[in-house]
């Protein structure tokens, strides 16, 4: 039953990111970017796990860039199994090939950052709500990956794809704060503990 309705939530989230025009997407993608740099998680993280946004995603790439010449260290996933991922520090965005379901990756070349180095991580989403549940691609490597450390976490989220309430699964993790264009919620003060 959930799945199903995650499955109508994550369609219609789809849809709505399909038909954002560019230069509404580059005006989100600005936005959501300064707000995510006043986060004090932001700025007092060293290491940051992000992912690195693909078609009508919020282009991250940006932000990686920024963030790499600001002297952050910046990893990135790279799958490793079947829902199972992994983080990989880049110095550049050259160093990511495209992979599996197109998505850019660093190769097996480069070593696994151990997990506890990770200040803060950024995650991706279709649709999520206020209280801090998403909805991503469906594959739940993020529920995994997440369900691994007790990492900060910051969503970026488009004010056109937050919604009243998500499907909800015990599975499903808390993110601490989301972050639209125009709004910083600390997801823990709306009454949620991860």
């Amino acid at each position: 039953m959930k799945q199903a309705q995650k499955s109508r939530y994550r369609e219609a989230g789809l849809a709505k990111m399909n038909h954002l025009t560019p230069s509404l997407r580059q005006k989100s993608d600005d936005a959501l970017l300064k707000q995510v740099e006043k986060l004090t998680s932001f700025q007092s993280a060293s290491v940051i796990f992000i992912y690195v946004g693909q078609n009508f995603e919020i282009n991250t790439r940006v932000w990686i860039d920024r963030w790499l010449m600001a002297g952050k260290r910046i990893a990135v996933p790279r799958v490793v199994g079947n829902g199972v991922m992994d983080a990989v520090e880049i110095t550049s965005l050259k160093q990511l090939s495209v992979k599996k379901m197109g998505i850019l990756e660093p190769d097996e070349t480069h070593d696994a950052l151990f997990l506890k180095e990770i200040d803060l991580v950024i995650v991706p989403n279709v649709v999520a709500d206020r209280y801090g549940y998403r909805i991503g691609f469906g594959g739940g490597y993020y529920d995994r990956f997440l369900k691994k450390e007790m990492f900060k976490t910051v969503m970026p989220v488009r004010k056109s794809l937050l919604v009243e309430q998500v499907p909800r699964e015990k599975h499903d993790i808390i993110i601490d704060t989301v972050v639209t264009e125009d709004e910083i919620i600390l997801c823990k003060e709306n009454g949620f503990e991860r």
